[in-house]
């Protein structure tokens, strides 16, 4: 990732401290979900399977499907997103997953006042 704070429609993703923020919404993502949208980030409108991810989110670690499968809806439910209306991430029936969303890299950035994150790990 650059570095850049990012825009994903109402969201603004700081890829430095893995925090999500809209409004008075403020996540910070666990390392692996981090990982996850940063993948997804990186290839954006691709199709990227689940053994994509597994192989380059998951770094070639064994993981099951189901593991990679509740990591995306773990951050769906950050972007409060819905797999059967999806605003972000796209489900492809035997194919994977497609991020939706073009980033926008934002150069200025005008910081929150106040954040009060909320871990999204276990």
């Amino acid at each position: 990732m650059s570095g850049l704070p990012i825009q994903l429609s109402q969201w603004r993703y700081d890829t430095i401290e893995g925090l999500l923020t809209h409004e008075n919404t403020c996540h910070r993502l666990d390392p692996q979900t981090r990982h996850l949208l940063n993948y997804f980030l990186a290839h954006p409108g691709e199709i990227v399977s689940i053994a994509d991810l597994g192989k380059n989110v998951w770094q070639g670690r064994v993981v099951c499907d189901d593991s990679i499968r509740r990591a995306v809806s773990r951050l769906r439910q950050v972007l409060d997103d819905k797999a059967f209306q999806p605003r972000f991430i796209e489900t492809l029936p035997r194919q994977g997953f497609r991020f939706i969303v073009s980033p926008r890299y934002q150069i200025s950035v005008k910081q929150p006042d106040v954040c009060f994150a909320v871990w999204n790990g276990r």
